[in-house]
């Protein structure tokens, strides 16, 4: 930005920040700035109450329960859901890189494995490749629960990682022995491109774990922010609406030095 321009919103960061000392002082009253107070206090015992999402929690609750039910029950829905991620992928990759496709999505689900002397060897070769991502979801829902029960940050985000790494690394491992257990046979080619595209499934995982990492601290960051900002503007010796705008112009202010910074 240029000189005339820093300038500007500087003034106007000021204005903004002088606008609250203005309003405490001349058209605010006392009784006003009591009950901002109280909804203030209030705001940060509602905050202060409400802990970090536990989205690991949740998904290993429901695998317990599904052990409770049945267990032949919760393996044969994991097992669709890996064996529809698993062919969603090899689908997704024919349908962008080729060869060509001549069939539906959900005939291409159904008809995946033919019906005919081959249909144990594909049987077998997406077995090696579910069995594995399955065990990797178990693991990486494992040890996300194990990250919500400790208290340490360091530990927590110790736990958060080794669910990313192991959850990969089990399904990595999958699309890796298909491809070293059924490539020598007649059906090579295929078995590789649908084994590298097995890979996908495991990345997937990743990236959803990278997520909730970003997603858990980043609410962690905020709630923390808003808990700070709370406990002060509730003081008795602060008023409100000074300490509200004055955070206002401070805001305009890094705003504005963000975006200079980024655009040059």
């Amino acid at each position: 930005m240029t000189v005339a321009q820093w300038a500007f919103w500087l003034a106007m960061a000021a204005f903004v920040a002088a606008s609250g000392k203005f309003l405490d002082d001349y058209h605010l009253k006392a009784a006003t700035k009591t009950k901002m107070r109280e909804a203030l206090v209030k705001w940060f015992i509602w905050l202060e109450a409400h802990k970090v999402p536990d989205l690991g929690g949740v998904i290993l609750k429901g695998f317990r329960v599904a052990f409770r039910v049945r267990l032949i029950l919760l393996v044969a829905m994991s097992f669709a859901a890996v064996y529809w991620a698993t062919l969603s992928t090899l689908y997704l990759v024919r349908r962008i890189f080729g060869p060509e496709i001549n069939q539906s999505y959900v005939n291409y689900l159904l008809n995946w494995v033919p019906l005919d002397e081959s249909a144990p060897y594909w049987a077998g070769f997406l077995t090696l490749i579910i069995v594995p991502q399955l065990l990797g979801l178990l693991v990486m829902a494992r040890l996300l629960h194990d990250a919500s029960l400790t208290d340490s940050d360091a530990s927590r985000l110790v736990l958060l990682v080794s669910g990313l790494v192991s959850g990969m690394l089990l399904g990595l491992l999958g699309g890796v022995l298909s491809i070293l257990a059924f490539g020598p046979g007649p059906y090579g080619a295929m078995i590789f491109v649908a084994g590298l595209a097995s890979i996908l499934v495991p990345v997937t995982m990743a990236l959803l774990t990278l997520l909730l990492i970003f997603v858990r601290y980043g609410i962690k960051l905020v709630r923390l922010i808003l808990l700070e900002i709370f406990d002060v503007a509730s003081s008795p010796a602060v008023s409100p609406f000074t300490y509200a705008t004055s955070l206002l112009g401070v805001v305009i202010l890094a705003a504005k030095a963000g975006q200079a910074a980024v655009t040059g």
